[in-house]
């Protein structure tokens, strides 16, 4: 039972191991924004003085150069370990075959990254809803579901911030430039050039996670199409279908998940208890869906 199984010994082990990847993961990708925001800030004050730095010039390029080209490399391999422990937790919970192509995490590191969880193990339970009741393999699309739905919504709030907060400084540029009488040349030196890497940075969240969102939204509509006719009360022969689907579903999150960026923790907890009731009032619509189905539109 995928109730039981995420709350025992292993699964708690293997939650804390995922979760602390996570953590390492985001903390890799702030090691970027702290910086990039630093030098922007600074460029703002240089700006508002009408003062050229030459120092932060060079100093915010180079940062920029280091951030898209060796950084961005470190971010990404500390969430394709995340990815994996992921998979090592949703593996046992669904009882599932191990990816034909996954690299497995040894167990020795899976011990060290459960050991540096400092958080609150309670808020590790239940980390899918109540799936009791259901087809085994039912059981599992409708987590899936709840996983990629999730995410996707997370992601989307990211974006739009993200978004808001480029348009913003690139207008801000702009207004400066206006309003001091300041050249091309002298905007470009006391404003971009200087916040170049928190431009880049910015840019390539709004583009990672347009495509992280949209890769999603294919692993729903696969899911979905497999809830769909599952409805109907599948045959022991179709379940066992359903059971290779879901493996196949398991491998393109999979894949998803190793290549996508991290979502900041503050933006998780904060949607963390809605969304979370929105997922298990989401899977009791569903139930009754199941238990109905000719009742359903």
């Amino acid at each position: 039972m995928i109730n039981d199984r995420q709350n025992d010994e292993r699964g708690i082990l293997l939650n804390k191991a995922a979760n602390a990847a996570h953590r390492a993961a985001q903390k890799m990708e702030w090691l970027r924004y702290t910086p990039s925001l630093a030098f922007a800030v600074t460029a703002a004050v240089f700006a508002c003085l009408q003062k050229t730095s030459q120092l932060l010039i060079i100093a915010g390029f180079l940062w920029a150069v280091i951030s898209s080209l060796w950084l961005s490399i470190l971010a990404k391999s500390r969430c394709g370990e995340a990815a994996k422990l992921q998979e090592h937790f949703d593996a046992y919970v669904f009882e599932m075959e191990w990816a034909e192509r996954g690299e497995r995490v040894d167990p020795e590191r899976i011990r060290e990254l459960a050991s540096k969880y400092k958080g609150d193990v309670g808020k590790l339970r239940n980390y899918y809803a109540d799936v009791s009741g259901f087809p085994s393999p039912v059981a599992v699309l409708l987590c899936q579901r709840s996983n990629v739905t999730w995410d996707m919504r997370l992601r989307e709030r990211w974006k739009n911030l993200v978004t808001i907060f480029l348009i913003s400084w690139l207008s801000l540029g702009i207004a400066l430039g206006l309003l001091s009488n300041l050249s091309t040349m002298n905007l470009l030196l006391r404003w971009y050039v200087p916040s170049l890497a928190v431009i880049s940075l910015a840019w390539e969240i709004i583009h990672s996670q347009r495509q992280t969102i949209a890769d999603r939204a294919a692993v729903k509509a696969h899911v979905m199409s497999e809830l769909e006719w599952a409805r109907f009360q599948p045959s022991v022969r179709q379940q066992e279908k359903m059971t290779k689907s879901c493996r196949k579903i398991q491998d393109e999150i999979l894949v998803v998940r190793s290549k996508a960026t991290r979502v900041p923790k503050f933006l998780y907890d904060h949607y963390r208890d809605t969304d979370d009731s929105h997922m298990k009032a989401a899977i009791e619509d569903m139930r009754k869906e199941f238990t109905n189905p000719q009742s359903s539109p």
